[in-house]
């Protein structure tokens, strides 16, 4: 049965129309006692304008109908895409359209540009053809891979995606155990532990390592005193300029080449897992502190280590801190977590001295949707209000910001 054709839920067997199941004969009548010719128009032109792929607008339909009833169909009524595709089969015309439409688009298929294979149109999942249109820009496991790795996604990426997936079912010899392996099978495969798992398709796109070998890089590695555990934990902050979180998996999305990847995994191989280290020191906060990571007195927060300035400031990331002991040594006058006019929002820091207002944001998850869009709106106050906003980002030489407010002498 397609999802597409006029056997769509057993409409041409009329087994819509004479349920009496619980969960399509209620809903059904409630539609039934409101519908009219106006209801009709707006499904006949959804099937002229699509075809057989009509039943992938079925919400937007939906809302059309409850707008122009004043009904709310679409949220109290189950399974209503049964009774538009029900209707569509009853009216001769729709019926007429949707059968030569769906004939047509049984002989039709594309190829896909990462994978190169070539896909039925009527056997594609109708979410990949609601987002990317009829006909896709690309398979549905193709998609999963580029909305997968979308967070860093550019030309390069794309450009090694489509090379891999383009051969995805050729042999390859893992680097690690020199055996003979093909990723065909494991594109959606997670052998990771942290909280947003790594898949094992992307350490391929530069690296080989057979799904069993990248599972076991991942193993809770116990050897060693605990000295050395540690001392490993430090090797992985050292590699990556970063401080590890308890997702420190996600440290294989940051590197591109051969050579930094087989560097990382192998550090990786020898390391405990996040809730191994923190069962053993006393928690994983408290590893990075014994490792020599984070400085003694420092505070774990849900998206920041707590750590006092030097002027006394609380500082919510190392980061933080920095910027805050920047300006302490510089004599920069300032102030921590004042708040927007108008709003709850509190800034990281308000420079004073100035004939404006000036805030200073340090924006350091942006990856976060959350984060990002709470960025935005603090952003849109700073204009609002007419006070001059320093956005720093991860990365930005930030000194130089700074520069017009450091008095000489």
């Amino acid at each position: 049965m397609s999802y597409y054709g006029p056997e769509f839920g057993g409409i041409d067997r009329g087994w819509y129309r004479i349920s009496n199941e619980d969960n399509y004969a209620p809903g059904r009548d409630v539609i039934d006692k409101r519908w009219d010719v106006g209801c009709d128009a707006i499904l006949i032109n959804y099937v002229k304008k699509y075809g057989t792929f009509f039943s992938l607008y079925h919400d937007r339909i939906m809302r059309e109908i409850d707008k122009r009833l004043g009904t709310s169909f679409k949220k109290e009524v189950r399974y209503y895409e049964y009774y538009l595709a029900n209707r569509a089969f009853e009216i001769e015309e729709t019926r007429r359209l949707w059968v030569e439409s769906h004939n047509m688009a049984l002989k039709k298929s594309y190829e896909c540009p990462y994978c190169s294979k070539s896909h039925r149109l009527t056997e594609t999942h109708p979410d990949i053809l609601r987002s990317l249109g009829v006909p896709p820009s690309r398979c549905r496991t193709c998609n999963y891979v580029v909305s997968r790795y979308g967070e860093f996604w550019d030309e390069e990426i794309a450009k090694k995606v489509r090379g891999l997936m383009s051969r995805i079912s050729r042999k390859r010899e893992c680097e690690f155990c020199q055996k003979v392996y093909s990723l065909e099978k494991h594109i959606f495969s997670y052998e990771s532990y942290g909280s947003k798992y790594v898949d094992c398709l992307y350490p391929n796109l530069f690296v080989s390592i057979c799904p069993k070998c990248f599972g076991s890089v991942f193993r809770d590695y116990k050897r060693g005193a605990p000295r050395t555990r540690l001392a490993r934990l430090y090797d992985l902050f050292k590699f990556t300029g970063e401080i590890p979180t308890q997702d420190f998996d996600r440290f294989v999305y940051l590197y591109r080449d051969h050579d930094s990847l087989m560097e990382l995994l192998n550090i990786f191989r020898k390391l405990r897992t996040p809730h191994g280290y923190a069962a053993e020191f006393g928690g994983f906060f408290s590893a990075l502190v014994q490792s020599g990571i984070l400085p003694e007195g420092s505070r774990r927060m849900t998206i920041g280590t707590m750590v006092l300035a030097r002027d006394g400031h609380l500082c919510l990331s190392l980061v933080e801190k920095e910027i805050d002991d920047y300006l302490f040594a510089n004599r920069v006058p300032h102030d921590k977590e004042v708040g927007y006019p108008g709003s709850k929002m509190r800034t990281d820091w308000e420079i004073f001295g100035t004939s404006k207002r000036i805030f200073v944001e340090y924006f350091g998850l942006m990856g976060n949707p959350d984060y990002a869009a709470k960025a935005a709106i603090k952003i849109e106050l700073a204009e609002a209000s007419g006070i001059e906003l320093i956005d720093i980002y991860p990365g930005d030489d930030w000194k130089e910001y700074f520069l017009p407010f450091i008095k000489e002498g």
